[in-house]
This record gives structure tokens, C-alpha cells and sequence, in this order.
């Protein structure tokens, strides 16, 4: 090893020593890894549009449709993009309070698994904005046996 002017290794040739001494030795080159096939979200297909259709429970869904039909009629037939339907996951709740959360989502963008990374306060808020709904009609109902309105 190459010393500096104090009579110590250099400490560039020791850098050098201890990552050859870490490393495994290689016997091969590395294959080299194919480029991946570009694949397109599925809410961003060619020929399509993204129209916002409302079903007749209220709830709000953004639908991909082929291009120049997002006005027509038969929405509900497009390709659902989000909110997820959680009508399984959420049937302990009642039916009002689901659709909240839904719309909420909804307004909020939060559409796809891609959309709620990174974003967990919102769905949170989400979560908050509509049980608030449900705090204000249980206080409602006490002010309205109590007679303080």
C-alpha cells in the first residue's frame, strides 16, 4: 500500500483494499437483464377516455370509455377505474355511510392502489370527512331529546 506523507496507508489505497476484500470474487459477467415490455396502466389505454359516472346508489366512479362516448348514456359499461367497490369489505356500515366514503374517495382522486401511495393522511381524511357526517346527526339527536336546538 502506497503511504502518505506521515508514514500512514493512503487512505484512497485502503478504501481500494477494503472494498476488494469485501467484495465476492466473480467468476462470470453478470447476464444482462432485459429491457421489460412497456405495459400501460390500465386507466391509460389508447383510444380511450376517462368519463365520471354516477350509479344509482350515488356512488361516483370514474369509467374509462372508447373515445367520443364518455357523453353517452350506457356509462355504467365503461371499464371501472376507481373507487374500488367495498361494498363486501364495508357491509358491516350502513349504506349511507358507504357511500360517503366512496364519493369521498372519489373527490379526493384516490382511485387505484398506484393513487394511494404515499397518501395515507388523505384516505384518512377521507375516513374522518365522512363519519364527521355521522357525528353531526348523533349530536342532532341529542339536541333534539333534550329540546336545546
Amino acid at each position: 500500500m502506497a503511504e502518505d506523507q506521515r508514514g500512514r496507508p493512503d487512505a484512497r489505497t485502503r478504501r481500494g483494499a477494503v472494498a476488494a476484500a469485501k467484495s465476492p470474487p466473480t467468476t462470470a459477467a453478470a447476464p444482462v437483464q432485459q429491457r421489460q415490455r412497456h405495459i400501460p396502466r390500465p386507466d391509460r389505454l389508447p383510444g380511450t377516455e376517462r368519463a365520471v359516472y354516477e350509479d344509482e346508489t350515488g356512488r361516483r366512479w370514474v369509467v374509462l370509455v372508447p373515445e367520443g362516448r364518455a357523453q353517452d348514456a350506457a356509462l355504467g359499461m365503461g371499464m371501472v377505474i376507481g373507487p374500488p367497490d367495498m361494498r363486501e369489505a364495508l357491509a358491516h356500515l350502513p349504506e349511507a355511510l358507504q357511500v360517503r366514503l366512496h364519493n369521498e374517495l372519489f373527490v379526493r382522486g384516490l382511485l387505484t392502489e398506484h393513487d394511494l401511495r404515499g397518501r395515507a393522511g388523505e384516505v384518512q381524511s377521507a375516513l374522518q370527512s365522512a363519519l364527521r357526517l355521522d357525528v353531526q346527526t348523533v349530536v342532532r339527536a341529542y339536541r333534539g331529546t333534550d329540546g336545546n336546538e
